[in-house]
């Protein structure tokens, strides 16, 4: 076979690669046809300068993949926020109700006790006054 003719098809063999779909089984068509053309005995040199290309490819992906996670990250943590907000608000209203709520509750407990003192005061001062100011028939035909 002649060398222009080798060219020929594997070029043709190279576009017929390019239309697969799947990106993976075509990498590793191409390289499979590198191996099966031969490079000579500069083989390293090509195959290095035939993968650096891919290589920054690689690296430029990985970065971009880092950004994008960064940014989804940076994106999330920024919807987030406000709902984060509430709930702090939430919760210090929470407890803030827990206070007036136990504030209530004392205040409630005294008010409670100053009654019972009150019935207790009018209950010895009941008799006293009967005894001291009885009242009149009429005021008693009132009630």
């Amino acid at each position: 076979m002649h060398p222009l003719e080798s060219n020929t098809t594997a070029s043709a063999r190279a576009d017929d690669v390019a239309t697969v779909d799947d990106s993976m089984k075509a990498w590793l068509d191409m390289i499979e046809q590198f191996q099966k053309i031969g490079l000579g005995s500069n083989a390293p040199e090509l195959w290095k300068m035939m993968f650096a290309p891919m290589q920054q490819q690689l690296d430029l992906v990985q970065k971009t993949v880092e950004a994008q996670t960064e940014f989804q990250r940076e994106m999330t943590e920024q919807v987030l926020a406000p709902m984060r907000q509430v709930l702090d608000g939430l919760k210090q209203a929470a407890k803030t109700t827990r206070a007036a709520g136990e504030a209530l509750k004392e205040a409630g407990e005294l008010l409670t006790q100053q009654a019972s003192a009150m019935d207790q005061a009018l209950s010895f001062t009941g008799p006293f006054l009967e005894f001291t100011a009885p009242r009149s028939k009429r005021a008693a035909k009132r009630k």
